[in-house]
């Protein structure tokens, strides 16, 4: 371990670097002294909760839900529209209409992964995407095949892949940034365990680049890692490009080589691309031609009939197509932005926090935890989720060490990475459930290192659900106190679903336990609970997932003693820092406002029931045909082998891991959908085993010995 000093003017910051492993390791002594009790939203102006209803019995045919809703929307659409006329104080431009675009809503597009790569979620934008990508490449001058790109969220999430991309160029690399930029700047040195200089500014907010000079010079033997800020929130300044090339110059003398560089895997650049949609220059005659209107009515219609094609053959991803928001496309006029603390109003006015707030509250009451006790938020998806709960238990615990299964969701490693955290990765048993046995021995080797441990509620893969309560046991049985480690739920699909097995209705406890007893020996009453009365600190879920929603969101809720670890002042925006964003959608509270009040408790239960049934029928239906095929309890994941037909995969939109798939059964899967899709498997199965020189696929090490039909273990 060898410490690194930085030092600049007044500024002094210690860290201690492994330069082994490039893992900063906090000083222990740091872990519980010198924290602030900051100020929540909670203790100030908390916008209005808007309860979520749960629809009685007889609703359909009242339709009180639809009422209330219509006229919650009708007076938040008046209040919205005088807000949206008197915004000056924010950058954001409203002069846009995306009427036209309305019908969309009707699709979940995600274009999850790298843009250049066309995946098998068929319904995705990339083509789009990358058009977007090359209008900005040429307006930065830079040409197609030299750069790399994708459309972000928003700044701040440009801010921290930038600036991670920087670190990861120079893990021992020192971030310079003036005093006057972007706040998600110093949130992405603290993130990210970056040594970071702040540079003073001139009276105009720009950098100082004599003082800049200076710094760098002072720290001659660490690469540099600039920040330039174009136009900061204050001032609006720009930096001068004649500075620019005096701290060029500095970095010359300072690092002199490509020190510390890493080889970069090929990006789907070099891989199969997309479509580009080329984004055509307007005539000047184009308003009374109307020639891009056209341009765009035909493009548009192209891409719906595609998407409408992919929807309805989509089996292999946790996606729930059941709704219908064609009451919301109206709000499409409206730039929400939710930026800051969810309970803090803020200065920006069109924003629907009174949505988030209800919300939230429904997903609380759900996981047992009162309002004053929880702190969350509307996340853009379950990623986020999982990178703000294992941020707060990094931050509570700095020198603690991540504990996550071997077959946790990517973002989990993903984010002990970016965090520069110590991880260990924990085997599972053949169900994907993580394995306690070996949990219990990484456990006991670093009993010194609070334990930072994350919970997978549904694999991605197998839809295997962790033993919490056993997670629980060994942490005891190792000797941890309650104040030594921190649990996160990552429950993207699953965590969503569970609740409402364990709480059924008498009714519904009867029909499905009877079910389960005869396909798994496993009834609801013994579903595992998720809940905040037990020992977690966390829980994440996707919203788009099990609820259904246009857009990739979730839900993040914590502990709110824990969230004080990551709260910071933001003074522009009167409020506070404590999310991985900055400015976050805002309609997507609403649209899981409007899901969650339409379908209510009852409807939850009905849906799980219908996936569980489903899945059981799908998996007997390829048993039967002597297909490879692994049903976990309490999932509505079918792992089977891999199809050796890559055209039912990737008509069918199915999700592969080496040699074998899955099929994720969601409320809008139907029997007669399963029906055409195992015809079409098994025909397709059947031509190519029928000549005798192919044999099915040895998946025992993948779903076990008794599942798998190869001739080994048939």
């Amino acid at each position: 371990m060898v410490s690194s000093t930085v030092v600049c003017g007044s500024t002094n910051l210690v860290f201690e670097l492994d330069h082994d492993t490039n893992v900063v390791a906090v000083k222990k002594e740091q872990s519980d002294n010198g924290r602030k009790e900051i100020a929540l939203g909670w203790n100030m102006h908390t916008p209005c909760s808007l309860d979520i209803k749960e629809p009685e019995a007889n609703d359909e045919l009242t339709g009180a839900t639809e009422a209330y809703m219509a006229e919650v929307l009708a007076r938040y659409t008046d209040r919205w529209l005088e807000r949206t006329k008197n915004n000056l104080g924010y950058q954001l431009n409203s002069d846009f209409n995306y009427d036209a675009l309305g019908p969309l809503q009707r699709f979940s597009i995600n274009n999850a992964g790298d843009p250049f790569i066309a995946g098998n979620y068929g319904v995705h934008s990339r083509d789009f995407e990358v058009g977007v990508l090359d209008w900005f490449a040429r307006l930065w001058e830079i040409k197609k095949d030299e750069y790399w790109g994708y459309v972000t969220r928003g700044g701040t999430k440009g801010n921290p892949h930038g600036l991670f991309v920087g670190r990861e160029m120079f893990p021992d690399g020192i971030l310079y940034a003036s005093k006057e930029a972007h706040y998600s700047v110093f949130k992405v040195a603290r993130m990210y365990r970056m040594n970071c200089v702040k540079i003073e500014t001139l009276a105009s907010g720009v950098i100082d680049c004599g003082y800049l000079k200076e710094c760098l010079l002072k720290n001659k033997d660490k690469p540099a890692i600039m920040n330039i800020t174009v136009g900061n929130n204050d001032n609006n300044v720009i930096f001068d490009e004649n500075d620019n090339n005096n701290i060029v110059e500095a970095k010359k003398e300072q690092s002199g080589n490509e020190n510390g560089r890493k080889e970069i895997a090929p990006t789907g650049k070099n891989m199969h691309t997309p479509c580009c949609l080329d984004i055509k220059e307007p005539e000047a005659d184009d308003e009374l031609t109307g020639n891009t209107e056209a341009y765009m009515k035909v493009v548009l219609a192209r891409y719906t009939q595609r998407w409408l094609e992919r929807t309805k053959h989509r089996l292999g991803y946790q996606i729930n197509m059941d709704y219908n928001y064609d009451d919301l496309d109206r709000l499409q006029r409206f730039s929400f932005n939710n930026c800051g603390d969810p309970f803090i109003e803020g200065n920006y006015g069109v924003h629907s926090r009174d949505f988030k707030v209800g919300v939230l509250d429904w997903f609380a009451r759900l996981w047992e935890i009162n309002k004053g006790e929880y702190w969350g938020y509307v996340t853009s998806g379950g990623t986020e989720g999982n990178l703000h709960g294992l941020l707060v238990g990094r931050e509570m615990f700095p020198d603690g060490i991540l504990y996550a299964s071997k077959e946790s969701h990517y973002s989990v490693f993903k984010a002990a990475r970016m965090y520069r955290m110590n991880c260990v990765k924990v085997e599972t048993i053949v169900s994907g459930e993580i394995d306690c046995v070996d949990l219990k021995a990484s456990l006991l080797k670093n009993k010194d290192k609070p334990a930072i441990m994350n919970i997978t509620i549904g694999t991605t893969v197998k839809g295997a659900i962790d033993d919490l309560d056993l997670v629980i046991q060994t942490l005891e049985e190792c000797g941890f106190p309650r104040n030594r480690f921190y649990i996160h739920c990552d429950g993207a699909l699953v965590g969503l679903m569970l609740p409402f097995l364990y709480r059924l209705s008498y009714v519904y406890t009867f029909l499905v336990k009877t079910l389960l007893q005869h396909s798994h020996g496993y009834c609801c009453d013994e579903a595992p609970q998720i809940t905040f009365k037990k020992p977690i600190d966390s829980i994440s879920v996707s919203g788009h997932k099990f609820v259904g929603c246009p857009m990739p969101c979730g839900v993040q809720m914590v502990r709110r003693e824990h969230i004080n670890y990551l709260s910071r002042n933001v003074k522009y925006v009167a409020s506070r820092d404590v999310t991985i964003m900055g400015s976050r959608n805002g309609h997507a509270p609403i649209f899981l406002w409007c899901a969650l009040s339409r379908i209510g408790y009852n409807g939850f239960k009905k849906d799980v029931q219908k996936c569980l049934h489903n899945a059981r029928y799908l998996k007997d239906r390829l048993k039967e045909a002597g297909v490879s095929v692994m049903l976990n309890r309490l999932s509505n994941t079918v792992v089977f082998e891999r199809p050796q037909d890559e055209d039912i995969i990737q008509y069918w939109q199915l999700s592969c891991q080496g040699n074998i798939a899955h099929v994720v059964v969601m409320p809008n899967v139907t029997i007669k959908k399963l029906d055409t899709f195992i015809g079409e498997l098994v025909e397709k199965r059947s031509n190519w085993l029928k000549d005798g020189e192919n044999q099915p696929p040895c998946v025992a090490s993948d779903i076990g010995k008794e599942n798998c039909v190869c001739p080994l273990h048939k």
